[in-house]
């Protein structure tokens, strides 16, 4: 009874998967996914006819007279091709009856949710696999050394996984930490017992690993590198979305096994799926080749619930008195750990932007490359050599912004960059920048030159940066392409221009700008990271209010004590500091007055950092 519940669930979600496609006119789909169930309808048929009488237990749901005339409505819409008919009856009439014969199946069995053990199959496909492999292997000669030391690699990875399985003991599974159990659609799901978090829906997980799918899957990726299987819902969604190759890095093991026990991986027979146990994601420089043609997909419950266990962990730690070096190894342990998952978090944070901006972006992008008549790289020999001063808009730039009053500015020996947010405060104040800086896509941005069209202060305008920025604004405009973001990638490489990294924000995307326009020293003021006595922004600026900084992260501020700030900012600190150990060249003065420590920056006021030679 387990597979057959197994099996209607499957009948279930093809059947939705028919009505989408339907009414979105995608027939090929609807016809693929329409020969799927109807393969699994006869193959249920008999036992549903036979039992009859165990469906109507509890009430009549179902005869035989009306199950046969289902699926014959069912046949003759194939046949004729009315797919939104076909669609109209598998709402109406198939999926509430399915649903109806589920409930009295978890009304009956017992022991219905104890786990289907997929493992044997999965061993299999590998050996098959690992047979195939060693066979290509033994055909190849002495002029297929590039081939040959791929096939090799393969082959031990695949033995590898097969020594883990082989060597695994199921016993180890801690069922309180990896709570299994059933899902409204009558699935598995998971539950991690330490942190909380769910792995997958606790409605529909196959649904879930679909639109997980779609929203990843593109037809130019030849190559997916997944990070987290979970229990493998999405990783057979994106399978089933034809994804030519799929590497899957795994943590976990506990979390590996049972995939491997409540998933049939059949693709693991062909080689489009290969799984690897990888503890600390250490491995997976050995997997990314960074061509276009390959996507880095992150399942982002399985990171939060590994780095809120990593969190614990450390606290606990902190806590410890040992009169050994173990609780030191520990805690370095740890600590490696929580900067492998930042990392993770950060390239999820950065890809989860570009992709959920997309559409706009592209609309962007087409209009800024028209309507930017001027490239960045043309002020290079503004910046070479000088001291640039960024502008951010943090709260603790109240505290100097007028002494940028004092700048000589006859002479060429500053710049001063400033940010969209504060270009009208600055403007107000009687100060005009050098440049200003704006990078958002969204077109709330346009206010910050609402008012302003008309100035002679050039605009640098990232090339995926609202489009009405570039049209409407009459000053010099200068376009900034963008590492990561393929269009402008391609736009760079055909005219030559340098390309800027972004790392997040318009404050970190500044400093791209003036370390690769060769500024001799970098001031900051405005850039807190932070939020000091929770206030957002200076005064003067359209972003400025209170917030509440409860469940924000405590760090380090410049005088020593703790200021709170969000994780996007942690990144974007981050992101700093690693661009700091790069330059050693350039001077980096933090004269913000207030915020979050960074690393690496001279810590000085603004005036002395003027008076500096």
């Amino acid at each position: 009874m387990n597979e057959l519940f197994i099996a209607n669930t499957s009948v279930i979600d093809s059947a939705r998967v028919i009505i989408a496609a339907a009414r979105h006119q995608d027939y090929r789909k609807a016809m693929v996914e329409l020969t799927k169930i109807t393969r699994m309808l006869l193959k249920s048929s008999d036992f549903i006819l036979q039992n009859i009488e165990y469906y109507n237990q509890y009430g009549i749901i179902v005869t035989e007279d009306s199950y046969i005339s289902l699926i014959k409505i069912i046949t003759d819409a194939q046949e004729t091709e009315d797919y939104l008919y076909l669609a109209d009856i598998l709402q109406t009439e198939l999926i509430p009856l399915f649903e109806k014969m589920q409930d009295v199946i978890k009304k009956t069995e017992a022991n219905l949710y104890d786990e289907y053990d997929y493992m044997q199959s999965n061993k299999m496909h590998l050996e098959v696999l690992l047979e195939s492999l060693q066979t290509e292997y033994s055909k190849m000669d002495d002029t297929d050394n590039n081939e040959s030391q791929k096939i090799l690699s393969k082959i031990k990875k695949v033995k590898e996984l097969l020594t883990i399985i082989e060597s695994y003991k199921i016993d180890n599974i801690d069922y309180s930490e990896y709570i299994i159990q059933s899902a409204i659609n009558g699935e598995l799901t998971m539950q991690m017992g330490t942190t909380g978090i769910h792995i997958h829906s606790t409605v529909n997980p196959t649904a879930e690993g679909r639109n997980f799918a779609q929203e990843y899957y593109r037809i130019e990726y030849n190559s997916y590198i997944v990070l987290g299987i979970g229990l493998g819902y999405h990783v057979k969604e994106l399978l089933n979305m034809y994804a030519p190759q799929i590497i899957v890095a795994e943590s976990d093991i506990n979390m590996l096994m049972l995939a491997l026990i409540n998933m049939e991986f059949e693709e693991l027979e062909d080689g489009r799926l290969q799984i690897i146990y990888d503890k600390d994601y250490t491995e997976l420089a050995t997997y990314i080749t960074g061509e276009r043609d390959e996507k880095i997909v992150i399942y982002a419950p399985e990171l939060k619930n590994a780095m809120k266990i990593n969190e614990q962990q450390l606290s606990i730690l902190s806590d410890i008195k040992s009169e050994n070096d173990i609780s030191d190894i520990l805690k370095e342990e740890l600590l490696k750990k929580k900067r492998i998952y930042e990392k993770i978090k950060q390239i999820f944070i950065r890809e989860s932007s570009v992709r959920n901006n997309e559409k706009r972006m592209n609309l962007n992008f087409k209009y800024n490359i028209a309507n930017c008549t001027h490239y960045v790289d043309e002020i290079e020999d503004r910046f070479k050599g000088k001291k640039v001063i960024i502008v951010a808009a943090g709260p603790s730039l109240d505290k100097n912004v007028e002494q940028l009053k004092t700048i000589d500015r006859k002479t060429d020996e500053y710049v001063i960059l400033a940010v969209g947010t504060v270009y009208k405060k600055l403007l107000n104040m009687g100060i005009k920048p050098d440049y200003v800086i704006i990078i958002e896509a969204n077109e709330n941005i346009i206010s910050q030159i609402s008012g302003v069209e008309d100035k002679e202060v050039p605009l640098l305008i990232l090339s995926t940066a609202y489009r009405e920025l570039a049209r409407k604004y009459q000053g010099k405009k200068y376009l900034i392409d963008q590492y990561e973001y393929d269009h402008a990638e391609d736009h760079a490489q055909k005219y030559g221009y340098k390309l800027y990294s972004t790392g997040g924000s318009v404050t970190t995307t500044a400093t791209s700008v003036a370390i690769t326009l060769g500024a001799r020293t970098i001031i900051f003021i405005g850039f807190d990271l932070s939020y000091p006595d929770g206030i957002s922004h200076a005064d003067g600026t359209l972003g400025k209010k209170k917030l509440d900084t409860t469940g924000f992260v405590g760090v380090e501020s410049i005088d020593g004590t703790i200021v709170y700030a969000t994780n996007v900012f942690i990144i974007y600190r981050n992101w700093i500091e690693n661009e700091i150990k790069k330059h050693h060249d350039i001077e980096f003065i933090d004269a913000t007055e207030g915020g979050a420590k960074i690393a690496g920056t001279k810590i000085m006021s603004l005036e002395n950092a003027l008076k500096k030679k």
